[in-house]
């Protein structure tokens, strides 16, 4: 009977976390600004707190600067995209033509057949992947506007959630909950602090890299990596990969400028990904690459390119609550790198 009831758990279980996945993809234009917003808050709030009580600015004083930096840092972002995409599709007709006589110089060299290709129009399919592109860049600002919103109001809710959870909950339960979400709040927001630092400097390394090559848009380039290299592992193979397409188009025949690019940005991206940015996290992280790549898979069908940025925060939030749910723990450990797992407990919250 107790073996009958574990299994039918187990099924519960599963088909909960399917409806709860399916609800997640389908409410996602309310529901991704919520959650990127929570995961902004993280690494808003110290600076709140770093204005407020060192400055002595006084708290809603503090939440607008940090809101003001916020917008205009949005605004200065969505108008440089707006003026490069404009420069890239007035240079789409040039980079069209470059394409197609280096597939017609290919075909022609290996004897393979032309007529598949004859009636096709490459400026036209290019030109209607930037549009798309541009329609989903202006999504996605409209997502962010919304989670502008979210974060003024969870900015200005903060200081209010201790006090209420004293209120609503007993003594000892109101400390497991302090110690989860200061557990949950160091841990991802030291991974976005240090995500961000070692993106700005990886998308610095790659604009400097193809200004000295002479690849252009360079700039346009270094700050896609930007947002790229918060996605991890895959982000860097598919902006290196776009990159090195766009530089084969312009440099064509000549394929030294594509090959120094392309070793210059491994070289960047290994020594920034791979020995500075674990240096700086100093393995907190506890999450093994398999549970990684398949946050990003999961993550990445539920909201898009935005999942698969957000991913790692949430697969971190959710292993630390895990850690402090009994039944849940050995999913926990599983999800973990084999380190021990750190007590959020031992520290005591603030």
């Amino acid at each position: 009977m107790a073996k009958t009831w574990r299994i039918s758990a187990v099924f519960l279980g599963v088909l909960a976390v399917l409806s709860v996945l399916a609800v997640l993809h389908l409410t996602a234009g309310v529901v991704l600004p919520l959650v990127t917003a929570v995961l902004v808050s993280f690494v808003a709030s110290p600076v709140v707190s770093v204005l407020h009580r060192k400055l002595k600015v006084p708290r809603p004083a503090a939440i607008i600067l940090v809101m003001l930096l916020v917008v205009s840092v949005m605004f200065l972002i969505g108008l440089f995209f707006y003026s490069s995409v404009q420069s890239l599709y007035r240079a789409l007709p040039k980079y069209s033509d470059k394409f197609a006589g280096i597939l017609n110089d290919l075909l022609t060299r290996f004897n393979l057949p032309v007529e598949y290709f004859e009636d096709f129009s490459w400026h036209r399919t290019l030109s209607s992947f930037v549009f798309s592109f541009s329609l989903r860049f202006m999504d996605f600002l409209q997502g962010l506007i919304l989670m502008v919103l979210f974060l003024a109001f969870l900015l200005f809710e903060r200081s209010q959630f201790r006090p209420k959870v004293r209120r609503a909950f007993e003594t000892q339960t109101a400390r497991k909950i302090f110690a989860i979400y200061t557990h949950i709040a160091s841990q991802i927001g030291r991974y976005l602090s240090v995500k961000l630092l070692i993106s700005v400097a990886t998308g610095s390394g790659v604009w400097f890299t193809l200004v000295v090559v002479g690849v252009e848009f360079a700039f346009l380039w270094g700050v896609i990596t930007f947002f790229f290299n918060f996605m991890p592992n895959i982000g860097a193979i598919i902006v290196t990969f776009f990159i090195e397409v766009f530089a084969v188009l312009q440099f064509y025949p000549s394929l030294v400028e594509p090959a120094i690019a392309l070793a210059a940005l491994l070289v960047v991206q290994q020594i920034l990904g791979n020995v500075v940015e674990p240096t700086l996290l100093g393995g907190r992280l506890n999450l093994s690459p398999v549970v990684i790549i398949l946050s990003l898979v999961i993550w990445g069908w539920i909201w898009g390119f935005m999942g698969m940025f957000l991913a790692v925060p949430l697969i971190v939030a959710i292993k630390i609550v895990m850690e402090n749910i009994p039944f849940l723990h050995p999913v926990a450990i599983l999800m973990g790198s084999g380190q021990p797992l750190e007590p959020p407990g031992e520290k005591p919250p603030s």
